[in-house]
């Protein structure tokens, strides 16, 4: 039922994606978009391209780490890759930095900076400056990454996403200059998996979900196009929701006296059969399989934080590749993840080599194994980089899987 109408609905030609018939043969037509910063996307994949040309040369993970401190981040001078011919020298100079800074260790700052290498020549030309963190703490295994870059987070602002969804809006509506074709046609904007990876939150710093879809209302309004409804669905993991964005005039409702809850609870009743007819097929084929996406990312993360988190409070075992024996009290994930599977996937944890009795496992390979056709797989392993593969393979994933 729809709108007090018995309604039948199939995968759309595209357009629509969804296509719904009523009982006197009208169209109803549902279009899908997905919440993306596009730029913000191939701006982090292009950073991640160009920091791997230095991670894949300098290999930390291979090298004893240092015996006074245990994170070491570099900064670029230039966003340019590390060239070939300077690749060995390069890495030759920065552990000798590394090295003298680790013998002659006296400071006692969390964080302490080196901005100059007057006998470095290529460091020079192509380090702004070297961090070191996290004095007094020596990595006691091995096999563990331990020169990185700074993460890409910084200061939180959430106008990036709210305008990637004004932008992502008006591409759909600039499409249909003349309407679907349809009876009714209505829009439905998701917020995908990759976004959750690569793009800014739309949540935090006391701005949220609500805050966003405010924000865009009033553009919405001037600008839906041949869209008679447009809504907003979310499917990460504790947060799904579908909210209607626009026709809801937040001044009507203030010169009504109605609350916001109120109106959307009233809402979700009255549209709650169109809600059913396009979740039964968006979250069974797409939404779903987008939540389960976003919720397998979340887990290798959470799981690699907890190996890294076991190994340190076993320096005498290293990690572990018993799932029961990650810690759950920091990391309450890994409680769900005790029987191996969570939402659409199989988890599990092997590779775990041990050279010596008298020495610690330095090694250990995770994997998440989509249950359903069509998902990628992830992996990762002591290094801390999840990796996926495309084609839902976790062999071809440890094998040659592509880093977020």
């Amino acid at each position: 039922m729809f709108a007090e109408r018995g309604v039948a609905w199939v995968e759309g030609p595209d357009p629509p994606d969804i296509l719904c018939t009523d009982t006197e043969r009208r169209q109803l037509g549902v279009e899908l978009v997905a919440w993306l910063d596009q730029q913000q996307i191939e701006t982090y994949r292009r950073q991640e391209h160009l920091e791997t040309t230095y991670l894949d040369a300098i290999r930390s993970e291979d090298r004893p780490s240092p015996e006074h401190f245990g994170w070491v981040v570099v900064n670029l001078r230039e966003q340019r890759p590390l060239a070939r011919n300077d690749s060995q020298q390069f890495v030759t100079e920065l552990y000798e930095v590394i090295g003298d800074i680790d013998k002659e260790w006296q400071e006692e700052d969390p964080v302490f900076r080196i901005e100059a290498f007057p006998q470095h020549g290529v460091l020079s030309r192509y380090l702004n400056e070297i961090q070191i963190h996290h004095p007094g703490h020596h990595l006691e295994i091995n096999g563990v990454q331990w020169i990185g870059f700074e993460s890409r987070g910084g200061a939180y602002t959430p106008e990036s996403m709210v305008r990637a969804l004004r932008d992502r809006i008006s591409a759909k509506v600039r499409m249909y200059p003349r309407g679907l074709g349809y009876a009714e046609a209505y829009l439905l904007v998701h917020y995908d998996d990759r976004a959750y990876v690569y793009n800014t939150p739309f949540t935090g710093g006391g701005f949220g979900l609500d805050d966003v879809i405010e924000q865009v209302r009033p553009f919405i309004a001037e600008n839906h196009g041949p869209f008679r409804k447009v809504f907003v669905v979310t499917t990460l993991p504790g947060d799904e929701r579908v909210e209607l964005v626009w026709p809801i005039s937040q001044r009507n409702l203030a010169k009504a006296g109605i609350r916001t809850n109120s109106i959307r609870l009233k809402l979700l009743v009255v549209l709650g059969s169109l809600t059913l007819i396009v979740a039964g097929w968006i979250f069974l084929s797409r939404f779903m399989r987008l939540g389960y996406l976003d919720s397998a990312i979340g887990s290798m993360r959470t799981l690699v934080a907890a190996e890294t988190k076991y190994a340190q409070t076993h320096p005498e075992v290293g990690y572990t590749c018993s799932m029961s024996a990650l810690p759950s009290d920091e990391f309450t994930i890994v409680e769900q993840l005790r029987n191996g599977t969570r939402n659409g996937y199989a988890f599990q944890i092997g590779g775990c080599q041990v050279a010596d009795a008298k020495r610690p496992n330095a090694k250990y390979q995770l994997t998440a194994r989509p249950l359903l056709k069509g998902m990628s797989a992830y992996c990762s392993d002591q290094s801390g980089i999840v990796k996926y593969d495309e084609s839902g393979s976790v062999q071809k994933c440890l094998e040659n899987g592509v880093p977020f």
